[in-house]
């Protein structure tokens, strides 16, 4: 049996230090590319209210370039708190700290090269104050690509805002969160533990789940941040890797343990089978842009992941695809002339 994975603790606030904002919106970096960083930060500061009611912390995860902090005291003007890992903590580590270092009432974990659009801050506080129960609250969300452009949106939940009913079967299979639009109670991080760092790719949604099998969750409908894609983003790293299947199947594992009994083998078998579905979709698209070696290791983690027939049958149709793919490619290489005997 895989023993229990224990979460780290999250300190509480200390008593004493007067009042504490509503707000810490915590902004962790790692070699952080200037134009986006900025962008990340001015989409903060352009919305914030005062000191009181918004703490704003860049952590820098001890990058070997040391541009953020010249970025911060530029463009923060004394408003952004900035601190540097004595050593890299790697995701989870960077996100633990972001919350152990925050004072607000919720926090809001932002990534280098994500946005927060008009109104996020204030629409969530409206929202949470007439939900004192919620744990965590997110919005709709646009991915964008590195130019900023949007490709699409996040899937709409409920039509209005509000408590999401049945949250944690939904949450359970399918991770549908993207950080920049999610904020989480601090007192909840303080109950449920830190991040994984047994996790690199499902992280994220393993804290999620962990949160929805004891908290309600507040939904905003409208579009209110924004998810970067790009090509050097840890997501596309990780998914070239084959990496993200991989974790998805440990992250599974691990949320069964704190899932309903009723439900938990049900929900496991459900998620599992989804991603490995998903695996299989994206082996087709690496396969397009002629990354044959990824596509490969995705389906290879698909049939690990769920061999069920539903993912058997997919994969079948991507093996005579890629066989497909590559007699095509060899009728038109060109063909060498035959030796003369001459």
């Amino acid at each position: 049996m895989r023993p229990a994975i224990r979460p780290s603790e999250i300190p509480r606030v200390p008593a004493g230090n007067g009042p504490r904002p509503f707000w810490s919106v915590a902004i962790p970096t790692y070699n952080a590319p200037a134009d986006y960083f900025e962008k990340t930060l001015r989409s903060v500061l352009d919305q914030a209210p005062g000191a009181d009611a918004m703490q704003i912390l860049v952590v820098d995860d001890c990058s070997p370039q040391q541009s953020s902090k010249e970025l911060v005291r530029r463009i923060g003007g004394g408003r952004v708190e900035f601190y540097r890992e004595e050593k890299n903590l790697g995701l989870a580590g960077i996100w633990n700290s972001c919350i152990a270092r925050s004072r607000g009432e919720w926090v809001h974990i932002l990534h280098q090269d994500d946005l927060v659009l008009p109104g996020f801050y204030e629409g969530f506080r409206q929202g949470l104050e007439k939900n004192p129960k919620a744990g965590a609250a997110f919005c709709r969300h646009a991915f964008i690509d590195g130019d900023g452009h949007q490709d699409f949106l996040s899937a709409l939940e409920r039509a209005d805002a509000g408590i999401l009913e049945n949250w944690l079967e939904r949450i359970a299979v399918e991770q549908v969160i993207q950080t920049p639009a999610i904020v989480v109670k601090r007192a909840v991080y303080e109950e449920v533990g830190g991040f994984l760092p047994e996790l690199c790719f499902a992280l994220d949604w393993e804290m999620w789940r962990r949160i929805a099998a004891r908290y309600p969750f507040w939904y905003e409908p409208t579009v209110r941040a924004c998810y970067r894609i790009h090509g050097s983003s840890a997501t596309s790293r990780l998914t070239q890797a084959a990496l993200d299947i991989d974790d998805n199947m440990r992250s599974i594992d691990i949320a069964a343990e704190y899932m309903p009994k009723a439900t938990a083998r049900s929900l496991t078998r459900k998620a599992k089978e989804y991603y490995a579905i998903r695996a299989v979709e994206k082996a087709g698209l690496l396969l397009n842009a002629g990354m044959i070696a990824s596509a490969f290791a995705q389906v290879r983690g698909a049939l690990k992941c769920s061999p069920t027939i539903k993912v058997i049958t997919r994969v079948a149709k991507f093996g005579v695809r890629s066989c497909l793919g590559r007699l095509r490619s060899s009728a038109h290489a060109p063909v060498a002339a035959a030796p003369r005997n001459d």
